[in-house]
């Protein structure tokens, strides 16, 4: 059952009847998170990293520690989704995906405006992502959120970005 400030959040952030973001259902969501992980982020991060494994019961451990927001259409799986992780006054993005057929269509927009608004409403001041170095697209993506480099991390080949809430 969503709060009353869930349930406003989650009607305001509904986009013309063609899909709406929503907080994931562990249930019918996980193994399509999963799929998604798979497909869009475990490419990117083994080039640094080549045999980099993820299981599924991992990932799913990982989401249950995170407020999970999944973007979706009507009768259909989740098509994209953003894992947010709180510190303090710190939010954590801890994962963004989006499948490459809804990609530069918005859609990762809207979940990051989402994660922010999270954030800033459970009083967090910064936020705080990595990015693979080599993933040069998301980089660009997260700057022109207003992300910056705060530091590189050559043990697991990422940028930390950051940005004021």
């Amino acid at each position: 059952m969503l709060g009353v400030n869930e349930s406003l959040f989650y009607i305001y952030c509904c986009v013309g009847g063609e899909a709406v973001i929503r907080l994931r259902v562990p249930v019918r969501d996980d193994l399509h998170l999963y799929r998604i992980v798979v497909k869009r982020l475990l490419p990117k991060a083994r080039i640094a990293e080549p045999k980099l494994k993820l299981s599924k019961k991992e990932t799913y451990l990982r989401l249950k520690k995170a407020k999970v927001y999944v973007s979706i259409r009507a009768g259909k799986p989740p098509f994209g989704f953003i894992s947010l992780v709180l510190k303090e006054r710190i939010l954590f993005i801890d994962l963004l995906a989006v499948e490459a057929s809804n990609v530069n269509r918005g859609w990762g927009s809207r979940l990051m405006t989402v994660g922010e608004r999270y954030g800033k409403r459970m009083g967090c001041t910064f936020a705080r992502l990595f990015v693979d170095e080599d993933n040069e697209h998301a980089i660009a993506f997260y700057q022109n959120k207003g992300y910056e480099i705060q530091d590189y991390m050559p043990l697991v080949h990422c940028y930390l970005m950051q940005k004021a809430l």
